[in-house]
């Protein structure tokens, strides 16, 4: 989807095959930035996962429910997904913090969407964008990468 709004993203995943992505694989050895949607809470090792992430990049952009303030008992928070097992993990934002301070990073968040960050980004603007992203993608759109993406797997033009 990130290369379909015409940003070169690239794919990896120590745990799933690549399905969806071949030819797009991880190239480099380091990132400025990384993400991870809907990936911290699958992790049966946080810290020593988060940290061969931040050996990736120097920042990550990452999506996480947050532990309410009062833990709720199993069936009254859907988000523990007992059906399935696999959220194993879940954080409250002061243990997001000490993840981040424990790697040299500073933490900001707004609702679900959280990040890792060298550089301490002011809280409004972190606020702005994750509140204003699809008018900010109005604006800032690239071009999509689908026909040189297309090209380079099939060896063939799209149009």
């Amino acid at each position: 989807m990130m290369r379909d709004k015409g940003f070169n993203f690239q794919w990896y995943d120590k745990y799933c095959n690549n399905l969806f992505a071949k030819g797009f694989e991880k190239k480099q050895g380091h990132y400025d930035v990384l993400t991870a949607f809907e990936l911290f809470e699958h992790l049966p090792d946080p810290l020593s996962e988060i940290g061969e992430i931040l050996d990736l990049a120097d920042n990550i952009i990452f999506t996480t429910g947050l532990l309410p303030a009062t833990a709720p008992k199993v069936n009254e928070w859907w988000y523990y997904c007992p059906q399935t097992g696999q959220h194993i993990v879940f954080y409250t934002p002061k243990a997001l913090e000490a993840i981040a301070k424990n790697f040299n990073r500073y933490y900001i968040h707004y609702g679900d969407f959280h990040a890792f960050t060298k550089e301490k980004i002011p809280q409004w603007k972190w606020t702005l964008c994750c509140r204003l992203h699809k008018l900010i993608n109005l604006f800032c759109r690239e071009q999509s990468l689908l026909s040189s993406d297309y090209m380079e797997v099939t060896g063939k033009s799209l149009v």
